[in-house]
């Protein structure tokens, strides 16, 4: 028997247009990084039975890095004595998830398929970003929006970089590959560098991991100095 309460019938359109939204290529997309997110989170907690002290590095890292501090995750990951190997394949899954997640977000709403309002500010930023570095971005095949995600400049980054790519009219396939090795090369160079910050630094001070420790709980509380203002900012 049909169902004619108003709110039911807004509840099947809803879940209508959702499913057609995951239907297209940013919406499996998403789907696929949804399922490596709680995947990664769900091995992390697992780990705690094996290793803790191991799980416990991993969770920090990951939490860290999905509030936007990848520099600060790098190092939690090499003072906790990690293999530089396995933090970049680390590292590069979870960027990898981060860009799946909120890139098709970002689609979808320049689509006005979906209405986020934390969504204005940010796309306002990138635009901007778009105007300001365009003649740049646009040369070499791919080689300007390589170097406007692995340089450390304002607003870049995996996630501006993708959406970046995707005013710039690149295909997704396209996109993400130029995106994610440009990520890859990012981490890469963070990782390299931070440890051998970290090994000139204990040859110098017998204090260094508790000047790195410093270190990471400035640059997490920049990020998260960042976030409040952009939460007030709405």
């Amino acid at each position: 028997m049909k169902n004619n309460d108003p709110s039911i019938q807004t509840l099947l359109k809803s879940g209508k247009k959702y499913a057609f939204l995951l239907q297209s290529p940013e919406g499996k997309l998403f789907v696929v990084a949804a399922v490596g997110f709680i995947t990664v989170l769900i091995a992390n907690l697992f780990l705690f039975f094996f290793s803790p002290s191991l799980a416990g590095i991993l969770l920090i890292a990951f939490f860290v890095n999905f509030f936007g501090s990848r520099l600060a995750s790098i190092l939690v990951c090499l003072e906790g004595g990690l293999s530089p190997l396995f933090i970049i394949g680390y590292h590069a899954v979870l960027e990898s998830i981060g860009v799946g997640l909120v890139f098709p977000l970002f689609v979808f709403f320049l689509r006005k398929e979906i209405e986020i309002k934390w969504l204005n500010t940010s796309m306002q930023k990138i635009q901007n970003a778009v105007h300001k570095y365009g003649f740049w971005l646009k040369k070499g095949r791919g080689l300007g929006l390589f170097l406007f995600v692995l340089l450390p400049v304002q607003v870049a980054g995996p996630v501006s970089g993708a959406i970046v790519g995707y005013f710039l009219r690149y295909k997704l396939q396209e996109n993400l590959s130029i995106i994610l090795s440009s990520t890859f090369t990012s981490v890469m160079l963070y990782v390299w560098g931070g440890k051998e910050v970290i090994i000139r630094l204990k040859a110098w001070s017998s204090q260094a991991s508790l000047i790195i420790l410093i270190v990471i709980l400035v640059l997490i509380g920049l990020h998260l100095s960042s976030l409040l203002k952009w939460i007030r900012s709405k």
